[in-house]
This record gives structure tokens, C-alpha cells and sequence, in this order.
């Protein structure tokens, strides 16, 4: 299989941002503040993200945390989606504690699901290796 150029730079500008969010990561773990207090900001649910749009989310237990897989269209005369996600842990008294949340800027998708999969998948990828074990 062969893989041109432009794909290429895609994929290599994806692990950059990957690579970025797992620095950032174990950055606030050293400093032991990787949960801070999480302040709702008053989005009703499904979320919208500052410009409005609605954002549907899938989340799903993984590893004693929880992993959300999102799209977000690009504007509104685009076909196109960026990959998007969070990372969560449960909190208190049956609430969730969000850790972070991202959005691939240079990477977008036609196909809304598929940018959902592969939000979760980036999700994954970052709880395998970038966060320690949590016990359920």
C-alpha cells in the first residue's frame, strides 16, 4: 500500500498534536493537579462548543476512565468534521470529573461517524499511553 505525500503530512501533523496532548497530560500528573474541579459553564446537553454548533458525544468506560469520541462540522457549508474526544473519571457522589478534551484541527473527515470512531480510538490511544491504570 502506498501512501502519498499529502496523507503523509496528514498523519504526521496528527502525531504532533497527539504527542502534545500527552505532553500536557503528564505535565499536570507530575504536578499531581491532572483532576481539577470541573465547572459546568452552563452548556445544555447534547453540548455545544463556543460557536454553537451542537456536538453529539458517545461515551464509553475504559480502563477506569471514561473515553468520548465526538465530531464537530467544520462550518457550516463544509461536508467535512474534525476529530474530537474527551477523557473523564468518575468523581463523588456519582458525578464525572472531565480531564480534557480535544479537537484534531488539522485533521477532518467527510463522514460524521467516522470522525466519531476515530475520536474515541485517539481517546484510547491517549489512556494506553499517556495515563496510568485507574481501579473501576
Amino acid at each position: 500500500m502506498m501512501i502519498d505525500d499529502d496523507t503523509l503530512k496528514q498523519l504526521l501533523r496528527i502525531n504532533d498534536e497527539l504527542l502534545q496532548l500527552c505532553k500536557w497530560l503528564n505535565e499536570k500528573a507530575r504536578h499531581g493537579n491532572l483532576i481539577s474541579p470541573y465547572t459546568p459553564r452552563g452548556r445544555p446537553h447534547p453540548h455545544s462548543d463556543r460557536s454553537g454548533q451542537e456536538q453529539i458525544t458517545v461515551m464509553q468506560s475504559y480502563k477506569g476512565y471514561f473515553i468520548a469520541g465526538s465530531a464537530l462540522l467544520v462550518h457550516p457549508f463544509s461536508p467535512d468534521w474534525y476529530v474530537g474526544g474527551s477523557l473523564s473519571v468518575p468523581g463523588r457522589s456519582s458525578s464525572i470529573v472531565e480531564i480534557t478534551r480535544f479537537q484534531l484541527q488539522r485533521f477532518t473527515v467527510s463522514i460524521k461517524e467516522l470522525a466519531e470512531w476515530f475520536g474515541l480510538e485517539v481517546a484510547r490511544l491517549v489512556v494506553d499511553e499517556c495515563l496510568a491504570k485507574r481501579e473501576n
